[in-house]
């Protein structure tokens, strides 16, 4: 593969924070790459600055980290940052192949910053000839035309010599081998997939025989848009045989041993007991729509697996995942103002006057819309009250009429009172609904000759007496932040730790790296630990190196993560070991049940013991004894050690005289 030199260009920023007086600041980023250091100009009092600074970086490799800061500059004291984020050159390569030369990087406080970068050589872009192959299709033909594919890249699987024990012990299907998917991200939450961007994603084998062979393991990736139960247009299409992974994408025309977990022979691949992940990649076109459920009106992407079992029931999964278009978030709301007025004349005289501003148009479920309502009254009427109601207009087809839905309603009062010749200019919050406080909620669409979904802020002043005067406010309803995820509170994660870590879900594991041992890198910086997805039960069964593999992207704190689970381990093994060791394996689930780990153990008394409901004498007075054992070995042990430092002190201090 040629070397090529990489060049960026710091184009601007949004929504940034305000830290200065007035919510502006005085914006500069400071960009790092290995020894380069640079940053940018400083542009003062603004929240969106223009930079357009341009950084020859030179040679670059797939893994090069590139690192942003944005700072406020201050004229005394120390700069204020406002936000950092980062990204590997690979992130831009991907993008360069499919022709996108820009992207925006959001910050991991509040806000985005603009780049655009250069390869060179560029990259070729990534398209292929149309193909008939229902296994490697890299144009998929639909309704509405063409859809462009990449040609499939193929990772190479992992195994992991471990059965989850919850799958086990819930299995309905007598043991057999199980399958589902694995969705990066989605640990506390459900991730979307932006359009534009790869589909990276896992299958995961559970193999509970001792091995199967297996045929081919296809899956395929479809979404199209349905309008009163009938599709409309395919959005994508594509299929991968994820056996082909074993050989880079190549179809093998001879038998090759040692591959991965089992034996590749002709096209059968054997996988032998335990866990398989299977890493795969698709591509959402950046012309796919949003993901929607309406009722006539529904846009859906799914995966979908089938793996051909010879001489067994064949293995099927599906999974839906949501797809984001950025056209519907806020990277790419339209900032327009609201600035609407209306006035009235009551027949018992004088006037009165309604305006509303905002200094955008464009919101997301469960923001806030800052209202500014002025109202001027020269009337004989004493205003109190201003009615706020959120409605959504669906209109079906070719309707011009539409269903409206009230979504919201709230009263606000005027203090003081709005008497006869005074005016008021208060600042109304309207706290939108979530989209889990309000079905129903989604972004304004327009879909000619199918669905069109308006949101209309109405705004009712309340005149007693007399008509109400009403302004209609038409708003538009976006997507929040595709990629912003939301952690849950630490606190409440670390308390729901369970003592013993065979005892972890999943989520535990992700909770205890990333609140009880603070290390995220962990996880952020291996791309492959989702592709684990591991329970206590299987980090118990896995090698030591496979767990370094797995904590490889903490660096320095690798070690430390290691030892502290194998502490964990330690504790629950022994345990098991000496019931062993005493042929009282029975007695084993209850000592886990009362999370008696190896420490606990050594302090037990012959009374504890005892009291072990359905235990006999005997065997209550062959654990005491065994326990005895150990404590009087491990108190001999300590004082072979205190007698070896104490002759080593001895020989120093002769010497020293």
């Amino acid at each position: 593969m040629s070397q090529r030199s990489l060049k960026i260009n710091i184009i601007e920023g949004k929504d940034l924070k305000g830290l200065d007086s007035g919510g502006v600041s005085d914006c500069y980023v400071k960009f790092k790459c290995g020894s380069i250091s640079t940053k940018t100009e400083v542009i003062k009092k603004s929240t969106s600055p223009i930079w357009n600074f341009m950084i020859n970086i030179g040679n670059v490799e797939e893994n090069t980290l590139l690192q942003f800061e944005c700072f406020d500059w201050e004229r005394i004291g120390n700069n204020r940052t406002m936000g950092k984020t980062q990204a590997f050159v690979s992130d831009l390569s991907s993008g360069a192949k499919r022709n996108l030369m820009d992207q925006w990087l959001r910050l991991d406080t509040k806000g985005f910053i603009r780049i655009s970068y250069e390869f060179t050589p560029p990259y070729p872009l990534e398209t292929t000839e149309p193909t008939n192959s229902p296994l490697s299709p890299n144009l998929s033909v639909g309704n509405s035309g063409s859809m462009y594919n990449p040609a499939p890249v193929y990772f190479k699987p992992i195994f992991l010599p471990t059965i989850p024990l919850e799958i086990i012990n819930n299995s309905s299907s007598g043991n057999s081998t199980t399958c589902h998917f694995i969705l990066p991200g989605s640990v506390y939450q459900t991730r979307p997939f932006v359009c534009g961007e790869f589909v990276n994603c896992s299958l995961v084998i559970n193999v509970f025989e001792a091995r199967i062979v297996v045929r081919s393991l296809n899956l395929s990736f479809s979404g199209s848009i349905t309008y009163k139960g009938r599709k409309q247009r395919r959005l994508v299409n594509d299929y991968r045989d994820l056996l082909l992974g074993y050989t880079g994408g190549v179809t093998p025309s001879t038998p090759t041993n040692n591959l991965a977990a089992g034996v590749l022979t002709s096209n059968k691949v054997v996988l032998e007991r335990g866990k398989h992940v299977f890493p795969f990649q698709f591509f959402i076109d950046k012309t796919c729509k949003s993901t929607v459920n309406l009722n006539d009106y529904k846009v859906n992407y799914y995966l979908a697996f089938h793996g051909d079992i010879v001489n067994q029931p064949d293995i099927i999964a599906s999974q839906e995942i949501k797809v984001v278009n950025l056209e519907d978030t806020v990277y790419k709301q339209t900032i327009s103002p609201i600035n609407a007025q209306t006035s009235k004349s009551p027949l018992t005289g004088g006037n009165i006057s309604i305006s509303c501003k905002s200094v955008k148009n464009s919101f997301y479920p469960g923001e806030e819309i800052e209202l500014e309502v002025e109202v001027n009254n020269s009337s004989k009427k004493k205003i109190k009250n201003v009615d706020i109601v959120l409605n959504k207009v669906e209109y079906d087809g070719t309707d011009v009429t539409g269903t409206t839905y009230q979504l919201l309603t709230m009263t606000k009062r005027f203090y003081p009172k709005i008497k006869q010749n005074t005016s008021c200019k208060q600042m109304i919050v309207i706290e939108l609904p979530s989209t889990s406080q309000c079905f129903g909620l989604i972004h304004s669409i327009s879909e000619t000759k199918m669905i069109r979904v308006e949101y209309h802020l109405l705004v009712n002043l309340d005149i007693p007496s007399c008509v109400d005067l009403r302004l209609k406010l038409p708003i538009t309803m976006v997507q929040p932040d595709p990629k912003l995820e939301t952690l849950p509170n630490p606190l409440t994660e670390i308390g729901n730790l369970p003592r013993y870590i065979k005892d972890w879900t999943i989520r535990n594991f992700y909770s205890w790296i990333l609140f009880k041992k603070q290390c995220p890198d962990a996880i952020t910086l291996n791309p492959e630990f989702y592709q684990y997805d591991l329970s206590g039960s299987d980090l118990m069964q896995l090698p030591t190196e496979t767990l370094y593999s797995i904590f490889k992207g903490a660096g320095s704190r690798t070690q430390e993560l290691v030892n502290d689970l194998q502490s964990q381990i330690f504790e629950i093994k022994s345990v098991r070991n000496f019931l062993k060791e005493l042929q009282l394996s029975n007695l084993i689930d209850y000592f886990e049940k009362q999370t008696i780990t190896w420490d606990i153990l050594l302090q037990l008394n012959y009374n504890d013991i005892y009291s072990i409901k359905d235990i006999t004498l005997g065997d209550a007075k062959r654990i005491y004894l065994k326990i005895q054992q150990i404590l009087n070995e491990q108190k001999q042990l300590q004082q072979q050690e205190q007698q070896v430092v104490s002759n080593l002190e001895s020989v120093n201090l002769q010497k020293s005289e």
